[in-house]
């Protein structure tokens, strides 16, 4: 696991939480491909991050799919890592390493 990208997510939880959105950590599964479900209409699927850099630097890409038989499935890998992910209810204390971590989030 890549101990800068953990400490800079952390960095992030407070802001999350408190605007109500779910937090869950899996340590035991890492992937880095992102997985973005829409009502079980919609899924996409790829590597880029949701910013300009991966857009426009990284040459990042993602496909996405509407009515097929994938977004059954995605849903099910989803539900499936959820269910060995723990749900983060408290927010870490802020601390120095978390915030100098965060300044490196825009190259992560």
């Amino acid at each position: 696991e890549n101990w800068v990208l953990y400490r800079a997510q952390r960095s992030y939880y407070a802001g999350l939480l408190a605007a109500g959105v779910q937090v869950y950590e899996s340590h035991a599964d890492y992937n880095h491909s992102k997985l973005i479900l829409v009502d079980e209409r919609y899924v996409c699927l790829g590597s880029p991050n949701l910013d300009w850099r991966s857009a426009e630097l990284n040459f990042e890409l993602a496909i996405v799919a509407m009515r097929s038989p994938a977004i059954a499935e995605a849903s099910a890998l989803f539900d499936a890592r959820l269910a060995k992910a723990a749900a983060v209810t408290d927010a870490p204390s802020p601390s120095l390493v978390d915030g100098v971590c965060r300044l490196a989030s825009p190259l992560l």
